[in-house]
């Protein structure tokens, strides 16, 4: 089907040929009608001499006046070959009349194949982009990433943040947790940077409450025997064993309770360094014979622990937590004392807990917060539960109370924030 711009090309073009047909058509006419009128004045010649040759008058003589036979001819092939022209220019028009005609019909014969639904209106707003739906797509896409990122937050850690976690995972109890010192104090407010001195200066914190926690969690852990002699230890170093049984200690001692504290830890010997004084002798010449308990033995004035330090030189080879002389060591502090405090080495780099832990009456467990991974901790279990010791339970250390309140949902800790202005801070 042709095209309109087609038609009005082809119509237009028609209009043009017509217009030259008919002035083509004109010319012939008058070409015809004077060879017609050269016939006529002939044949009135010719019916003019017949008549006068009738009359008796000399039509040779009139004929050399007439007009030559030679110009007729002329005339008669003119008019020939105007005929001839105009029948064929007669056809051309007729074929393009014909085509003209077609043309009209067929563009009067076309339907359009769109109808006019409705009115254009202007629009009011834009319609690209649509603000409603790629917000809506924004907050569900941002809600599916969050939980997403939740979900692979709490797939990669491996730490230990909750009480809830510790009895999941690890299948112990959970004897409480000591809390990271900046994160109980308010800044400015005067307290020391110690957490040993917070103990003795403020006794009505949230920190030193949370060794008298650990104290009752600890003695109460077992009820079918006395829990005197208590081994603090953890899998990996750096996990706040000395200064948690330093301030254990001297919690303790300030509830009445004749305390002593011994460093078993031979190769860092914090204790040294929490009292400020390096002893002559210590405990491995109390062991080894060179020295008594009453001359190693060192009292905290401030809050009436003692301890039993190891002096400067005093690692030795020999596996002396592991034999009978410890074994009256201990018998010997339980005699003098109520509650006898085991400062020992991490689990997994060192063997010497191992030997040590077996002679106390329950092993105290510490794990950082959300730092010590699981896995460390199960390894350090199956260590100390194939030499028979008995865990007590595991505590969490350095933990950050006010991240604690927003993480740990379910524990003590996460309800800080309604008790926190009960302590004298």
């Amino acid at each position: 089907m042709p095209s309109l711009f087609t038609i009005g090309y082809e119509k237009a073009s028609l209009d043009q040929v017509i217009g030259a047909l008919k002035a083509a058509g004109v010319a012939i006419v008058v070409d015809v009608r004077a060879v017609a009128a050269s016939r006529r004045a002939g044949f009135s010649k010719t019916m003019l001499g017949n008549s006068l040759k009738a009359e008796g008058i000399d039509y040779l003589h009139l004929r050399a006046l007439g007009t030559p036979k030679a110009g007729t001819n002329t005339a008669a092939v003119r008019l020939a070959e105007l005929e001839r022209n105009a029948t064929s220019v007669r056809t051309l028009y007729e074929s393009f009349l014909n085509r003209f005609k077609e043309t009209t019909t067929q563009q009067g014969m076309e339907e359009s194949d769109a109808r006019v639904v409705s009115k254009a209106k202007i629009p009011n707003v834009a319609s690209f982009p649509k603000l409603g739906l790629n917000l809506a797509l924004g907050i569900l896409f941002g809600l599916g990433a969050g939980i997403g990122a939740v979900m692979l937050a709490e797939a990669l850690d491996s730490g230990i943040a909750t009480s809830e976690d510790i009895e999941r995972f690890l299948g112990v109890a959970s004897l409480g947790s000591v809390p990271l010192l900046s994160s109980t104090v308010n800044k400015g407010g005067g307290a020391s940077d110690s957490p040993a001195d917070m103990v003795v200066e403020r006794p009505l914190s949230a920190f030193s409450e949370a060794f008298r926690n650990l104290r009752t969690s600890i003695v109460y852990s077992r009820v079918d025997k006395a829990v005197r002699v208590i081994a603090v230890t953890s899998s990996l170093p750096g996990e706040g064993k000395t200064t948690t049984a330093f301030c254990l200690g001297r919690a303790m001692a300030m509830s009445g309770t004749r305390t002593v504290v011994v460093d078993c830890d031979v190769r860092r010997r914090n204790i040294n360094r929490l009292l400020g004084q390096e002893p002559a002798v210590g405990l491995m010449e109390v062991l080894a014979g060179k020295a008594s308990l009453d001359q190693a033995l060192v009292l905290d004035a401030a809050s009436g622990a003692w301890f039993l330090p190891l002096a400067r030189s005093s690692f030795t080879p020999k596996d002396l937590f592991g034999g009978q002389a410890m074994s009256n060591l201990l018998a010997e502090l339980k005699a003098r004392f109520e509650f006898v405090l085991l400062d020992t080495a991490p689990v997994l780099p060192v063997a010497d807990t191992r030997a040590l832990a077996p002679k106390a009456d329950v092993v105290v467990f510490l794990t950082q917060w959300r730092r010590t991974p699981r896995r460390a901790v199960q390894a350090a279990f199956e260590l100390l539960r194939s030499v028979g010791a008995d865990i007590a339970g595991v505590a969490l250390t350095q933990v950050d109370v006010r991240e604690q309140a927003k993480y740990g949902y379910g524990d003590a800790g996460y309800y800080y924030r309604s008790y926190r202005k009960y302590y004298a801070q």
